[in-house]
């Protein structure tokens, strides 16, 4: 299961024959919230490999090499009430994929991959930024909080899976952009 992606099923046994490896290394700097600010930040530089049937070892679909997650807040207290700035970002070597056999995709109208060069091409580095605003009111008996989040601020596009165009007679790799927003109230007793 070392390069599975979500499927609608499966039209074969599944069998266990084969090997992956995970190595890297993880560093993380912390700070806890004092004085009304925070933030976290950690980088991880990692190699993800599998030796499939042919005894070959390949990078993984998740063999992205480098991955860094940053987040920090900012808190300040109005009287008895806080509003909170939150920033999250995330910076991340691309995804694995296998090439395309165009010509055999084409005659097939499906995506046809060349197996034998499986996971051999990556997809760019992305950036994603989430941002979220707070606002807590303190009550004596219960508090509530209100919060605006906003996911993948700067638009960032995100490559899905090939698909075959009819009218253009094509494969083609499906991208997408997708900004969350989202408005919402908890109440904490």
């Amino acid at each position: 299961m070392i390069n599975f992606t979500r499927d609608f099923g499966f039209n074969h046994e599944l069998v266990n024959s084969n090997l992956g490896r995970n190595m890297g290394l993880d560093v993380t700097l912390e700070r806890f919230l004092s004085e009304g600010y925070y933030y976290l930040v950690n980088a991880s530089v990692y190699g993800s490999r599998y030796k499939a049937d042919d005894k070959e070892w390949r990078s993984a679909r998740y063999d992205r090499r480098l991955v860094v997650n940053a987040m920090g807040g900012r808190e300040y207290i109005l009287g008895s009430n806080i509003l909170g700035i939150n920033l999250r970002a995330s910076f991340s070597g691309g995804e694995r994929r296998t090439p395309l056999l165009q010509e055999a995709s084409n005659q097939e109208k499906r995506p046809v991959f060349d197996e034998a060069n499986a996971f051999s091409l990556r997809d760019g580095f992305t950036t994603y930024l989430d941002v979220s605003i707070t606002y807590r009111v303190n009550r004596p008996t219960y508090a509530g909080i209100w919060a605006l989040q906003v996911k993948n601020v700067l638009g960032a596009e995100q490559n899905d899976m090939y698909l075959y165009d009819y009218r253009k007679e094509e494969v083609y790799l499906d991208s997408r952009v997708i900004v969350v927003p989202s408005v919402s109230y908890k109440i904490e007793f």
